[in-house]
């Protein structure tokens, strides 16, 4: 069962839709997959309500939130939730509702404000927060969703799938025990630490959390807000932004009261705020310095350097929705916490810029498109035949180590075609100039990832054309993805 909510008497005004300050190029630009992911219990209760998804079109001619409870879709006014941050948001619909079980997914003032990095919030401080999902909620005049349910998920095997969740729980026991054996845990994780912190020169620790809890309150995402306030400090560095054109804000490194300043601004698109909240290539463009913008198909560079792991060159050329880890977390594969024989994603010199390393970056994100589509914990990472075992017990189907790497290939396949129908192709599988300079410093001293050798295996492996970065004739074929071209 699906939902779909259609508001057929939506006002069509794109024209008042805010466009970035300068583009770099006509495609791909905002012309590429957007898809954001988020931890917590909203895809669960949204399964116990009685639905595998929800499909909004449209625009709300007032701002309005979705409920979804027991099986049943409604449409209601959110004029009173209208201004209120994503924390407040959540606790009124609950307390609406009479029900604090219910999970909400809302945004906060940058998705009201289109900001183009804006995060869905969920589950307290949950955030689908990258290629700014919360924009189009507020392009849709969307403020939430909040779904409750009581049903029962129907399995081919129950005994057996109980049998398998034990074993994950037992293969999975020491990595979280330090996890249950505090009283509270809280506050921002690593990339937020990264990017309003490290990437700010900031080393205030408070600072650093206080930031944090602002772009939830907002809804923006930590990645590309501190990547782009990081380039605007750059610009100021260089003499090519100063107080006169960001509208008397000194904007330098290492000062938490700018960066919290910033925030707000924005949020709000107020002042030089209205710029950044076009992101670092716009902003980058807009002052005639594009090669300085950290980022890859326009999405700001996650905290995982391509110089200290060369994998990681592959994962951010090829992520379907620009510089991602998450797509192909080479990271952990090269530091021995992810290692799967059976599929030929093994450890290795982190340095290595070989075909070879390329070829198995392309394994790990094929893996990895298999392991983000079922929604599994990026930190769990149990066995193979494990997660074959649960796929097994739940569908009732018969699946080998081999056919789940082809369904991660056919995720990976289907989603590059969607790119190449929307112009993207080999010419934009590039990394930013920043990351094909060497430190002159540091742990990754002169190392530089050998884009071209590494994409080259990483194509072979895929199937796709080197030219054009298609998938070929022959792999749409194998993938059975002929009626998606």
């Amino acid at each position: 069962m699906s939902a779909r909510v259609d508001d057929r008497t939506a006002r069509r005004d794109g024209d008042a839709v805010r466009r970035p300050a300068e583009r770099l190029r006509p495609l791909p630009v905002d012309r590429h997959l957007g898809e954001s992911n988020s931890g917590g219990f909203l895809g669960p209760e949204l399964r116990f309500a009685g639905y595998d998804g929800i499909v909004v079109t449209g625009e709300a001619s007032d701002p309005v939130w979705l409920s979804i409870a027991d099986g049943q879709a409604r449409l209601r006014g959110a004029g009173p939730l209208a201004d209120l941050d994503s924390y407040e948001t959540q606790r009124a619909i609950r307390a609406e509702l009479g029900d604090g079980a219910a999970r909400v997914a809302c945004i906060g003032r940058a998705g009201k404000n289109r900001v183009r990095f804006a995060s869905v919030m969920n589950d307290h401080g949950r955030a689908a927060g990258r290629t700014g999902m919360g924009a189009v909620m507020g392009a849709k005049n969307l403020k939430a969703i909040a779904v409750r349910g009581r049903g029962s998920v129907p399995v081919a095997d129950r005994a057996e799938l109980a049998h398998v969740a034990t074993a994950v729980r037992d293969h999975s026991r020491e990595d979280v025990a330090a996890a249950y054996a505090l009283d509270r845990a809280d506050g921002p994780e690593y990339e937020t630490l990264g990017a309003l912190g490290a990437l700010l020169e900031i080393d205030d620790l408070e600072a650093v959390i206080a930031a944090g809890h602002r772009c939830n309150a907002h809804g923006l995402d930590t990645i590309s807000t501190g990547a782009t306030i990081a380039l605007a400090c750059e610009l100021t560095e260089r003499g090519i932004l100063d107080a006169k054109k960001s509208g008397g804000l000194e904007i330098r490194f290492g000062d938490p009261s700018i960066l919290h300043r910033l925030i707000e601004m924005i949020a709000a698109r107020e002042g030089i705020g209205d710029l950044l909240a076009e992101g670092s290539a716009a902003v980058a463009g807009h002052f005639g310095a594009p090669e300085l913008a950290a980022t890859v198909k326009r999405l700001e560079v996650p905290m995982h350097d391509p110089r200290a792991f060369s994998g990681m060159a592959v994962a951010y050329a090829l992520s379907p929705r620009g510089a991602c880890h998450m797509q192909g977390d080479m990271y952990s594969v090269d530091t021995g916490q992810i290692a799967l024989d059976e599929l030929g994603i093994t450890p290795g010199d982190r340095f290595d810029s070989s075909d070879e390393k390329g070829r198995v970056a392309a394994r790990q994100m094929a893996w990895q498109s298999l392991y983000n589509a079922m929604i599994l914990c990026q930190f769990q990472n149990p066995p193979v035949g494990l997660i074959a075992g649960a796929l097994t017990a739940v569908t009732g189907w018969d699946l080998s180590p081999d056919d789940l790497m082809t369904i991660g290939h056919r995720i990976a396949g289907l989603k590059r075609l969607i790119n190449v129908r929307l112009g993207v192709g080999a010419d934009d599988d590039v990394l930013p100039p920043a990351f094909q300079t060497p430190l002159d410093e540091g742990g990754t001293l002169g190392n530089v990832p050998d884009v071209e050798e590494l994409l080259a295996g990483a194509y072979a492996e895929f199937g796709w054309n080197p030219d054009t970065g298609r998938p070929t004739d022959d792999t749409i074929a194998r993938l059975g993805l002929a009626p998606y071209v």
